[in-house]
């Protein structure tokens, strides 16, 4: 999987950079001792089986920042932030659930979507990549 998010004078922006920006902007607090890509879920306390069957499931999906919005740079060949919240939901949207559903749903695509716009915002750019 290859990618690229590029700030607003066009210039590739460091895995390690977005990684802190997306824990930031979830969490409010950033750690340079990131162990794997930031996720807008706090780990869950193990010994709740709710807690803990929730986080296995967006474990077993990799539900990080990386996997899930450069992935959907990637698989889409996103030049577009527009094009990038498509492929995001498209699984979901495939699988029945509504757009807006699907958009506004904190446990389905919201966070991201969130931080996409933030990037947007920002005058971050998405960028496909051949492998």
């Amino acid at each position: 999987m290859a990618f690229k998010i590029k700030d607003e004078n066009g210039k590739a922006i460091s895995i390690g950079d977005l990684n802190r920006d997306a824990q930031y902007f979830w969490h409010g607090q950033t750690s340079f001792q990131l162990k794997r890509y930031s996720t807008p879920y706090w780990d869950s306390d193990e010994s709740d089986p709710i807690l803990a069957s929730i986080k296995v499931r967006r474990d077993s999906i990799m539900d990080n920042w990386y996997e899930r919005i450069g992935g959907s740079i990637h698989y889409s060949k996103a030049k577009t932030w527009e094009e990038v919240i498509d492929q995001l939901i498209k699984p979901f949207v495939d699988g029945g659930i509504p757009k807006e559903e699907c958009l506004s749903d904190a446990d389905l695509c919201k966070p991201y979507v969130d931080l996409i716009q933030n990037w947007a915002e920002r005058g971050f750019l998405p960028e496909y990549c051949e492998n």
